[in-house]
């Protein structure tokens, strides 16, 4: 999934080996939601950052199967088992409309915290707002 949006001019195959073969990658968790037939809907993967945040990234949906909620799903999911492992501080990097994350609790941090042309970097968390304020507060660079 997400060969659509991050492959280039790679094709299947070579797009598909460098995510197999990427130091990244191995480094996340990968969730993955099915649909009823146990085919892939959607997919993300999830990277602990620190002892208190984590870092939600490569949310992708095949394009045949967008608008139909699955990410939603998906997201919602994860989010309750991070907040089960009590990890209070989720950052995303939003590469579509900020507003759809805003809709799971993350805020985009103020401009000074951005450093990715063409993804707004954003956190969720019960005390973002205290985080944020932090001497020494430092968010992802990307992951």
């Amino acid at each position: 999934m997400g060969r659509d949006a991050w492959a280039g001019k790679k094709r299947t195959p070579e797009y598909l080996d460098s995510c197999r073969n990427s130091p990244k990658y191995e480094k996340g968790e990968w969730f993955l939601l099915e649909d009823g037939r146990g085919v892939p809907a959607a997919s993300l993967i999830v990277y602990r950052l620190t002892s208190d945040s984590a870092g939600i990234g490569s949310i992708a949906v095949p394009p045949k199967k967008r608008g139909k909620g699955l990410a939603t799903r998906l997201i919602r999911s994860v989010l309750r088992r991070l907040d089960r492992r009590r990890v209070p501080h989720v950052f995303l990097f939003a590469d579509i409309a900020p507003e759809f994350y805003a809709r799971f609790g993350f805020a985009a941090l103020p401009g000074r915290h951005q450093k990715r042309d063409g993804s707004v970097c954003m956190l969720r968390g019960r005390s973002a707002h205290g985080r944020l304020k932090a001497d020494g507060f430092r968010p992802p660079d990307y992951f």
